[in-house]
């Protein structure tokens, strides 16, 4: 018999926000001892500034800590420690090394013990079960086998005992059309990919004759994201265009950095994570200091787990905004919806575009509705016009010039910048690291 319970964790994922900052605090404060006796990095930083894990008496104290960003700590990795001066433990301790994706620059390494995995599985247990996924299901997913974030979702899964089909991530589109077959013949009950996997199969769909409806029609639960944000406009194009049914649809994701998996509820009013594990802080995005609730600024998070290489203050390089009202759907932690991230601002004539407005522009627009695009940065500063390289879908019925017309006077209407648009035939097309978009191709960086 199915479980259906609705929480898996109830106590704490309900616990009150007043027992939840006791939680964070005292995790806090462990993990404060841990970084200045262990970490080379963060000893050397706090000695700098004159403060001592005793300092820090409460989360409001808290704040006197400094931000890190990962060029901090890539340049300690540059002088040849691959660690970057955030090892705490023996060497012979760690369970597992893994990698970011490199988004923003050089990949970052870092190290897990045994218990930090117990953790991250608890985190995926608990956010993927909010979505639905219950034991004996059968998964099916592209697991990014050489990115962190796996090592904290497989024990996860495994912890509620979902049944896993699983396969290679690349190359598209050949993997594509493999996945079709999978998902047509193998009738899973949930699944979960990188968006630009879900494209691909859309893509793969079209080109032998399927419809994504019919093929993932013995799905209860698709969570996409996972690299990419689930936007608005995409969500529309799962519902309109592919003909899903709009609550079998969530947003998930996570970053490898911090270990952090984010997830969407029934509700769908932002991305859950887990406060008892993780402190999370919005910060103003020149002032740096703290904005109000569902205020945006930049994403500051603090792992109050990670005994390996545990980042405190950590820069996300994330504009979100955070609410901290208890959610319709009970949960009493916080929710993050994310907006862009900080090295994506463009500055066109004065106007600062992030990807993700010219995304919203496209909502209503089933021509171009969650169409995968990328912006180019070719100018350190002010840029005349708004470059980007954009998909085109030819069965929507408009030729390549018309939609090159359409969205480009939508651009020029809603936000007053002109446009120079590369159409491209497929997502092959389109520059990618790793399991996602590169949504701004920086052309000013020296190679």
């Amino acid at each position: 018999m199915v479980d259906w319970r609705k929480y898996w964790n109830e106590s704490i994922e309900t616990i009150s926000r007043q027992d939840l900052r006791r939680v964070q605090f005292k995790r806090l404060n462990k993990q404060l001892n841990n970084i200045y006796h262990n970490s080379s990095y963060y000893r050397g930083i706090m000695r700098k500034i004159g403060i001592s894990p005793e300092d820090i008496k409460s989360l409001e104290d808290f704040t006197k800590f400094p931000v890190t960003y990962k060029d901090s700590v890539r340049e300690l990795i540059s002088a040849g420690d691959p660690f970057g001066g955030l090892l705490c433990i023996p060497f012979e301790d760690i369970k597992s090394i893994y990698s970011t994706t490199g988004t923003t620059g050089i990949p970052s390494i870092h190290a897990m013990t045994k218990e930090n995995q117990e953790y991250a599985a608890e985190q995926t247990a608990r956010l993927t079960w909010m979505q639905g996924f219950r034991p004996g299901d059968v998964l099916f997913w592209p697991p990014v086998r050489w990115n962190g974030f796996i090592f904290g979702v497989t024990p996860g899964l495994e912890r509620i005992g979902v049944v896993s089909i699983t396969n290679i991530l690349y190359p598209l589109p050949n993997y594509a059309d493999k996945m079709v077959y999978a998902l047509k013949h193998l009738h899973p009950d949930v699944m979960a990919a990188p968006i630009v996997i879900f494209d691909g199969f859309l893509e793969a769909c079209k080109r032998v004759g399927e419809k994504p409806a019919e093929v993932c029609e013995s799905l209860r639960t698709i969570s996409i994201g996972y690299g990419d944000v689930l936007t608005n406009s995409y969500r529309q194009k799962l519902i309109k265009e592919a003909e899903l049914e709009p609550e079998k649809i969530f947003s998930g994701g996570g970053a490898a950095d911090t270990m952090i998996h984010l997830a969407e509820c029934e509700v769908r009013e932002g991305t859950h994570i887990c406060e008892d594990l993780y402190l999370a802080e919005i910060l103003d995005l020149d002032t740096k200091e703290p904005v109000g609730e569902n205020e945006r600024g930049e994403l500051i998070l603090s792992n109050l787990y990670m005994r390996g290489t545990p980042l405190i203050r950590w820069g996300s390089e994330d504009i979100s905004t955070f609410s901290r009202e208890t959610c319709k759907c009970g949960r009493t932690h916080g929710r993050a919806t994310w907006i862009g991230r900080t090295g994506f601002q463009l500055n066109i004539m004065g106007k600062w575009i992030l990807p993700l407005d010219v995304d919203d522009l496209f909502i209503d627009v089933p021509e171009a509705a969650g169409v995968p695009f990328t912006l180019f940065k070719y100018k350190k500063d002010v840029m005349e016009k708004l470059k980007m390289k954009m998909v085109y879908d030819g069965s929507k019925g408009l030729t390549k010039e018309e939609f090159r017309e359409k969205v480009s006077g939508i651009i020029k209407e809603k936000l007053g910048v002109e446009t120079d648009i590369e159409i491209v035939d497929s997502i092959d097309d389109l520059p990618k690291i790793a399991h996602k978009y590169k949504r701004v191709e920086d052309l000013t960086k020296e190679s």
